[in-house]
């Protein structure tokens, strides 16, 4: 392991082995902070970076505001092993599920981190890893956030999550990367956004009819909201903030981390996280 400095200001990296590869990661440690900092791991695209995804979306602002702790990875071939049997990563079997174990050991050892309170949030294809983290490590994330991704078909037929987690998609309408409508193609195939949120809801034990509302609330609505809000009778169990399962549908907005007048992501993660914090009133 070794540390140091990001050409990015504010972030340091570090480097540790798993199956016998050098892997590597960006931190973003908030500035005087005091107690345990809520974690949250942010997954880049393919073909992109932890370093390159912190500059595009610029949620250190609030992570210094709000005083989380940011952890962006880096895939090892480009894309993250996403357990549908239709990319490099998955082909050459990277251990990405054993990499986010091995830097959550390392984090512990050199930042104050709340462990009740690590986040998963994913971009692009790192959504559909996201998707991933959902099904295997949801006895160690206590909720997720994924954005401009839908869900693979593979991995939803392979998918056993242990624990109830809430999950949040966000995603536009006009998306034709990740198909918002969802696309037949083996195992590139997708889940539609809402075939998505569904799944995820049924998972969660929640059967009741979701609810849609609008942003803004009039009739030139530029946002659709699907909620699935569970009964917490129904599920066994009572979830701080409730669980939801949650979609964001943004109207004629394509393969982005989307930002508008009504609508914007971080603010939305933010939202998220202060909802279903442990600890937090």
């Amino acid at each position: 392991m070794k540390q140091s400095q990001g050409e990015f200001e504010g972030l340091a990296t570090y480097t540790i082995e798993v199956d016998g590869q050098e892997r590597s990661y960006e931190v973003f440690e908030p500035s005087a902070y005091a107690g345990k900092l809520p974690a949250i791991f942010m997954f880049h695209g393919s073909q992109s970076s932890g370093e390159e995804l912190s500059k595009y979306i610029e949620f250190n602002k609030i992570a210094e505001k709000e005083k989380y702790l940011v952890i962006y990875p880096n895939a090892l071939v480009g894309n993250w092993a996403e357990a549908c049997d239709c990319n490099i990563a998955d082909r050459l079997e990277v251990k990405d599920i054993e990499f986010v174990y091995s830097i959550i050991d390392q984090i512990k050892s050199n930042y104050t981190v709340d462990l009740e309170n690590i986040y998963a949030v994913g971009y692009s294809q790192g959504g559909l890893f996201t998707d991933r983290i959902a099904c295997e490590m949801s006895n160690v994330f206590k909720g997720a956030i994924v954005v401009a991704a839908n869900m693979s078909v593979p991995l939803s037929i392979s998918c056993e999550p242990s624990e109830l987690m809430p999950i949040t998609f966000i995603q536009g309408m006009d998306d034709v990367v990740l198909n918002y409508y969802g696309s037949d193609n083996g195992n590139l195939s997708l889940l539609s956004a809402k075939e998505t949120a569904r799944f995820w809801a049924l998972k969660n034990n929640i059967i009741s009819t979701p609810i849609t509302s609008y942003i803004p609330n009039d009739q030139d609505p530029s946002v659709e909201v699907l909620l699935y809000k569970a009964d917490n009778n129904q599920i066994g169990k009572e979830v701080i903030g409730g669980l939801n399962i949650t979609l964001f549908s943004l109207y004629g907005v394509g393969h982005t981390w989307p930002s508008t007048k009504e609508f914007n992501t971080n603010s939305e993660i933010n939202d998220f996280i202060l909802k279903y914090m442990t600890g937090h009133l």
